[in-house]
């Protein structure tokens, strides 16, 4: 894939967002104040990587207050506060077009930061931590977002997200009103009350883990010259699928008026083993009675179950025990230790427990109750 680089020089300042979509872009060789070709005042250096005619982007910034203003233009308008400000590393790939209803990238700081969000903010957000963490703290409490954890933030709220410095992140936005129109396309009537999302997006649910594999996929053929999203309407009917699926897999005030209207429901030859995995997960579980339940051929039903849950039954008993373990283990360790959590959710091999558990979560059962419970 061919690109092309830019080196952007611009006086200390300058909104990153507005050179980004008006293209006034001082290009060329760096030339630092004080050299011959050099401005009088200081010149802040950003690195902007222009990936198609698409306008996906990738900028790099150290500048606390460019990097607000580019932030601003995607989230509205919210405030900053960043710890250790010399190891700011700003870096944002995705969509440059900040006017857009639904914008998506890949984000991270480099730094501790944390970003203030108040009542007047005009999009929906997700996220998902590729690596570190993110906290939202709002009035009386705190949710932890991490790897196995995405986060959804509903306009309106006033909040605190605390991102560490080792968080990066695939960052969706979505325009209020967008997403209120899709809305009301699903539940066939005018919105009347605002939209409010759960904000964890557990990744151990087949549905979110499968959303943001799409999401991931999209991003990927974004930046991709001569892909098929590029066509006039493949993009924005994809952004406009991811939208409309997050409405009816993620929980929200409107998700049982939804449910009735789209009737997202499994076949009984699919639904009842399903329901037996999920009441049975931690006893030993022989996977051919659970297909007996079905009444159908052992490959019929695998194929069956993979088209409806999204994965086999193997790899979903697998899925729920490890999610179960993990929340076990942020909930009760020190109190219960690692292998008695692992035997209660139908591992017998801890050896194996600790293979699966780091193939899911990117990190040791070990690693999570180290960070977790020992900072």
């Amino acid at each position: 894939m061919k690109k092309k680089s830019l080196l952007c020089q611009y006086p200390a300042g300058a909104a990153v967002a507005d050179l980004i979509e008006t293209r006034q872009l001082a290009l060329g060789e760096l030339r630092p104040a004080g050299e011959p070709g050099g401005g009088e005042e200081e010149l802040k250096v950003t690195y902007v990587d222009f990936f198609n005619k698409k306008q996906t982007v990738k900028v790099i910034d150290d500048n606390p207050d460019s990097v607000l203003q580019f932030m601003r233009s995607f989230c509205g308008d919210h405030d900053m506060d960043v710890r250790e400000k010399r190891n700011l590393r700003f870096e944002y790939s995705g969509h440059a077009k900040a006017t857009k209803e639904m914008t998506l990238g890949y984000l991270e700081y480099g730094a501790p930061v944390s970003v203030h969000l108040g009542t007047g903010m005009e999009h929906f957000s997700v996220s998902l931590p590729l690596r570190g963490s993110q906290t939202v703290r709002t009035a009386g409490a705190s949710t932890l977002s991490e790897p196995s954890t995405g986060l959804v933030l509903s306009p309106g709220r006033e909040l605190i997200i605390d991102l560490d410095r080792e968080c990066s992140s695939v960052f969706v936005t979505i325009n209020r009103e967008l997403m209120y129109r899709e809305l009301q396309r699903l539940v066939c009537r005018p919105i009347e009350r605002p939209l409010v999302f759960s904000m964890e997006m557990p990744i151990g649910s087949p549905q979110a883990s499968s959303w943001w594999r799409a999401t991931r996929y999209y991003l990927s053929e974004m930046s991709s010259e001569g892909s098929i999203v590029g066509f006039p309407g493949v993009g924005a009917d994809w952004e406009l699928s991811l939208i409309r699926t997050l409405l009816m897999t993620q929980e929200n005030n409107y998700s049982d008026e939804i449910a009735k209207k789209v009737s997202i429901t499994l076949p009984e030859r699919i639904a009842r083993p399903k329901r037996y995995i999920e009441e049975h997960f931690f006893d030993k579980i022989c996977l051919d009675a659970v297909r007996r339940m079905s009444g159908v051929t052992p490959a019929k039903f695998c194929a069956e179950f993979k088209d409806f849950v999204g994965t086999t039954p193997i790899d979903y008993l697998k899925k729920i025990r490890l999610d179960k373990a993990r929340q076990e283990l942020l909930k009760t360790y020190p109190r219960r230790t690692i292998a008695s959590i692992a035997l209660d959710v139908g591992f017998n091999h801890i050896g194996r427990f600790s293979l699966e558990y780091k193939k899911i979560f990117g990190e040791s059962p070990k690693d999570t109750v180290a960070r977790v419970h020992h900072g």
